[in-house]
């Protein structure tokens, strides 16, 4: 059995419109930490009024039966015909094209994920102010700055999102980092606290998204540390393999890279001459690796005045700047091992490459329908 898409479009209030399950073409994509992205063609069987700025959008695939038999090492689950949302979120409509061929008249709507909520919100507050300058755990931080800009802390009751839109309760899981984000949009502001540093340690790595949810029946924001989705890695109890023995991967490639490698970094905040405001980030062992191995580089920070703050900037620099290894590969949908199924977005499988094993994140998916064939693939990004 063939896997089959059911798309909903609501208004944007949420009352749903049409249900179709017919389409000349419809693809999606989603990466890890990214807007999703839906697009579809239809047969204008509907009123073009349906298709309003924001119209809700909800996409349904229902996995089809597993074919043949497993192959060893590869986690396959019992078949099961529960439709399920693609990357458990919604869409809002940001384009609607008709087209006329030959007096057939067809729909082509363009539709973002969720998560584009997050552009739509900048941080209103000016630099140095509590809600632009903020200590504390890096996943508390990123809610803090949900609630006071879209949330329930918001200071102009017409910027609150509250009925529509949850935020998770704090967690405290990520390590203490100081950020300063003024006038920033929502999103980068996130992306700014994520990806913050404590010297050569960086902080676990921060997941995020607005989900849908039918229990709460409005939107979801929450954030994951270090792994998304499942955990199919060698440590689990049910390892995932993605190889080219088993015929479930292509394109693999293992790269070290070093033409980054900074271990020195010099930052200069506010200031003058020897009046300037500066600090050092310093890898070590990397610096002292080899007779030539010091590599430094001047980072100018000169909006910065805090000296805690120019520290994590030069720390997340020194970071940034390490030399990388990195797998990369392209993960085919198969019956043995199935989109939704046996795997999903942000899931952390196993991949084999030469004499290699790596753990690594089904970091992006994307999907096709055209001429009623489906197809699938992932991209797998080796955990750093």
């Amino acid at each position: 059995m063939a896997s089959s898409y059911q798309v909903t479009i609501h208004t944007p209030a949420g009352i749903p419109l049409v249900m179709l399950d017919r389409f000349l073409s419809l693809t999606l994509a989603k990466s890890l930490n990214t807007d999703g992205a839906l697009t579809f063609t239809v047969i204008a069987n509907f009123p073009a009024a349906y298709c309003a700025q924001d119209a809700i959008i909800d996409v349904l695939r229902t996995p089809s039966a597993p074919i043949g038999v497993p192959v060893p090492g590869i986690l396959s689950l019992s078949a099961d015909a529960t439709p399920r949302r693609v990357f458990a979120t919604r869409f809002f409509l940001t384009a609607f094209t008709r087209v006329d061929v030959g007096g057939v008249l067809t729909y082509s709507i363009t539709a973002a994920s969720a998560s584009i909520l997050l552009t739509r919100r900048i941080v209103s507050s000016p630099a140095g102010s509590p809600r632009s300058y903020k200590t504390g755990p890096a996943d508390d931080l990123i809610k803090a700055i949900c609630r006071e800009n879209l949330g329930s802390l918001v200071t102009d009751p017409a910027r609150d999102l509250t009925a529509l839109l949850s935020i998770d309760p704090d967690q405290s899981r990520a390590p203490i980092v100081t950020r300063s984000f003024p006038w920033l949009s929502l999103k980068n502001a996130i992306a700014l606290v994520a990806r913050s540093p404590l010297g050569t340690t960086p902080v676990p790595t921060i997941f995020w998204d607005v989900l849908w949810s039918d229990e709460l029946q409005k939107f979801r924001f929450l954030t994951v540390l270090n792994q998304w989705g499942v955990d199919h890695g060698m440590t689990s109890s049910a390892p995932m393999i993605f190889s080219r023995t088993n015929g479930n991967i292509i394109s693999p490639q293992l790269t070290n890279d070093y033409t980054n490698d900074t271990n020195v970094i010099y930052a200069g905040g506010q200031g003058l001459d020897a009046s300037r405001l500066v600090t050092t980030a310093l890898d070590g062992p990397r610096a002292l690796a080899a007779p030539f191995a010091r590599h430094e580089f001047f980072a100018d920070q000169r909006s910065i005045v805090n000296a805690v703050v120019l520290s994590h900037a030069a720390a997340e620099l020194l970071f940034a700047s390490r030399p990388l290894t990195a797998f990369t590969g392209t993960i085919l949908n198969s019956p043995s091992a199935e989109f939704q199924r046996d795997w999903d977005l942000g899931d952390r499988v196993v991949a084999m490459f030469q004499e290699l094993t790596f753990d690594c994140w089904i970091n992006s998916v994307s999907i096709a329908i055209a001429n009623g064939t489906e197809t699938i693939a992932a991209d797998l990004h080796s955990v750093r």
